[in-house]
This record gives structure tokens, C-alpha cells and sequence, in this order.
């Protein structure tokens, strides 16, 4: 039974891959792209890149997004700059709707990537501490006795609202 509870508590060298592509991904563009994602670049290249959306709209918007997500993934240099070119190609409205989508999408691939390296192992420990590790990790699921699946719903909990809290 102890050879088997030991396989279990190790974890495989290539659940951490992820995070290690990870790493050298977002070393490989701060040294490679920290220089070049400038605001003067974007500036010396505003004809190209405005010629280049009229005319190719839709492989536009799929690189910009490509790109933000793996800006967003890698947390690579250069997200404000990103940010606010896709304010300038696309103007407001879209703009910030590829951005927001793009950034989401960018943040989900590096929480699986993090959940999938030290998710089991870290929530095993948690699970197993005492004190003030298990009411931090505790206290969002439950204030005043009612179940808070969503941070919308916890500030209403707070002042024990009948309306706005689900029920317990």
C-alpha cells in the first residue's frame, strides 16, 4: 500500500512541461521582442498595418488575437502596446472586444497550464493544512453560513440579502 500512495504523491516529470514551455517562452521573448514592441515601431509601421487590415479584415483579427494570446500566455512584454493597437486597427468597440477575448483566452492557458503542473499536489496540501491556510482557502465558499459560487454573488452575501444570495 505504500508503494502505491508513493506513485500517487509523485508527480510525472511531464506534468510539468507546461510550465516549463512556459518559462522559456516568456525568457525567448522578453530577450528576442523586448526591444522591438515599441510604441515607435508601431508608429513607423501605422500605413503598413492600416493597408494590411483593409484589406485582409478577418486574417487581421485572427493574427492581432493570435498574437494577444500568446502575449497574454507567456507574459511576454509588450501587452500594453498590444492593447492598445487593437484600439487603434480595429477602433473602439471591436478593439476592446479582441482585446478582452484575447487576454481571457491568454489567462485560461496559463491558469490549465499552472492547474495541470501543481494543482493536485498544491490543493492536497491545502486540504491537509490547519489554521489560517484552511480559512483562506474555506472563507470564499461560505460567508454567513450561505454557499458563494461566484464573487458577483459574495458582496451581496455580506449583508445577508435574501434577494441576491442563492439559497443555503
Amino acid at each position: 500500500m505504500t508503494a502505491t500512495m508513493t506513485e500517487k504523491t509523485k508527480a510525472p516529470f511531464n506534468r510539468y512541461l507546461p510550465l516549463a514551455a512556459i518559462a522559456m517562452g516568456a525568457a525567448a521573448g522578453y530577450y528576442f521582442l523586448g526591444d522591438h514592441l515599441t510604441f515607435d515601431a508601431l508608429r513607423d509601421n501605422r500605413e503598413t498595418l492600416i493597408g494590411f487590415r483593409d484589406a485582409n479584415y478577418l486574417l487581421t483579427v485572427l493574427i492581432f488575437m493570435a498574437v494577444y494570446v500568446v502575449i497574454t500566455a507567456f507574459s511576454l512584454p509588450g501587452a500594453a502596446l498590444a492593447t492598445l493597437t487593437g484600439g487603434f486597427l480595429f477602433a473602439t468597440f471591436p478593439g476592446a472586444l479582441f482585446n478582452v477575448l484575447s487576454a481571457t483566452l491568454g489567462a485560461i492557458a496559463i491558469f490549465q497550464a499552472a492547474r495541470w503542473g501543481f494543482g493536485d499536489r498544491l490543493s492536497a496540501k491545502l486540504d491537509a493544512s490547519d489554521g489560517a491556510v484552511k480559512k483562506i482557502k474555506d472563507g470564499p465558499r461560505t460567508i454567513n453560513g450561505r454557499c458563494c459560487s461566484s464573487s458577483a454573488l459574495c458582496l451581496p452575501c455580506r449583508f445577508s440579502s435574501p434577494i441576491w444570495c442563492p439559497p443555503s
